[in-house]
């Protein structure tokens, strides 16, 4: 049973009256713009102890020791505009900022970046050592080792394993904006890009009795574009909008040493290998067309198109056994591509073509 005792110092400092001092009382109900602004900030310094599984207290957020800015706000209206400012555990991996500018009526936009991390484990042992990002390696003489005498596996774990931290993070940045040209035109937009890195625990295996544990590596992105417009005039609704997803993937295959062999056999590899995500993308467009009638009826329309491709991504051959003789593939690359189509009646109903 583990026990966790966590002692923390905190100093508070609240500093959302800056501007009131500057500025005549006022009715309770009316709102005068400050030209200082209003703001907040919470710090101060952490000191942690904990028994038995550690990983399971920290496993989204960072409780590491030291000095340490919990909050800090800034709030600033004007005329008829909001201007807001937020961040949150500033300095460690999973801090945030946030920020929002709105005229009501108008205009809204805000930003956004967020960390976020995953700590799964302090204590994780492995015998592999990342060669590169896409191969994991274990040292030549402890394969040959346990390929002579198979029985020494577990000793060798044993005096060999290094014990890692096994954690990945992602990290988030957001910003969109939402315009009202006139009362009947509007426009959407939104960009996204998200990254991850670290590592996940995953398996391979070199017979049924042979599974292999092991730390793969993640290091991935995604770019999300997303807009739109959105007319009316009377009873008639026009909407068109557009999607783009790109993701890309820095390891595709993964490589890895065999913990029992060092040289291959036509029965048992001395090395394995593994498929991962192909880089890809994603994109579509959209419109919808709606008009309201009497008696409280409405007829729409809408379709959507998209195109689903991947980015070249090499296939890998049948085989990383080199005794084994094998046939040549009949392409190289992944050439994998997908199209969509989706139309809807003005019943509600949808109908939807996928070719590939």
């Amino acid at each position: 049973m583990k026990r966790l005792l966590p002692h923390t110092l905190l100093i508070l400092i609240a500093g959302a009256g800056i501007a009131s001092a500057q500025t005549p009382a006022t009715a309770p109900d009316v709102l005068v713009p400050s030209r200082a602004g209003r703001g907040f900030v919470d710090f101060g310094a952490r000191g942690t102890t904990s028994e038995g599984d550690a990983a399971r207290y920290e496993r989204y957020r960072d409780m590491s020791d030291g000095m340490f800015l919990e909050t800090a706000t800034w709030v600033r209206d004007w005329k008829s505009s909001l201007f807001d400012f937020r961040a949150e555990h500033v300095g460690r991996q999973d801090q945030r900022y946030n920020g929002a500018f709105n005229k009501p009526g108008r205009v809204k936009a805000w930003m956004m970046w967020d960390q976020i991390p995953m700590l799964m484990s302090g204590t994780t042992k492995t015998l592999f050592t990342s060669a590169s990002p896409s191969f994991l390696s274990i040292d030549n003489a402890l394969q040959a080792q346990v390929q002579a005498v198979p029985a020494t596996i577990n000793s060798v774990f044993a005096a060999n394993s290094q014990v890692f931290e096994l954690r990945s993070e992602r990290h988030i940045f957001e910003s969109g904006v939402e315009y009202l040209a006139t009362q009947s035109l509007s426009f959407k937009g939104l960009v996204r890009h998200t990254m991850r890195e670290g590592a996940i625990p995953y398996g391979g295996s070199f017979g049924h009795s042979s599974l292999v544990e092991m730390p793969a590596p993640v290091l991935h992105s995604m770019n999300d574009i997303e807009g739109g417009a959105e007319y009316t005039t009377g009873p008639v609704l026009l909407r068109a909008g557009y999607n783009g997803s790109w993701f890309h993937n820095d390891v595709t295959q993964l490589e890895f040493d065999s913990p029992f062999r060092l040289t291959d056999t036509t029965s048992t590899p001395a090395h394995g290998r593994l498929s991962q995500a192909p880089s890809n993308s994603f994109i579509s467009a959209n419109g919808l067309a709606s008009v309201t009638f009497a008696g409280r009826s409405r007829a729409t329309a809408y379709v959507s198109v998209g195109m689903l491709k991947d980015a070249g991504a090499a296939l890998m051959p049948q085989t990383i056994n080199t005794t084994v003789v094998t046939s040549p593939l009949e392409r190289s690359t992944v050439e994998g591509e997908a199209r969509t189509t989706a139309i809807g009646t003005p019943a509600g109903g949808f109908s939807e073509l996928v070719s590939g």
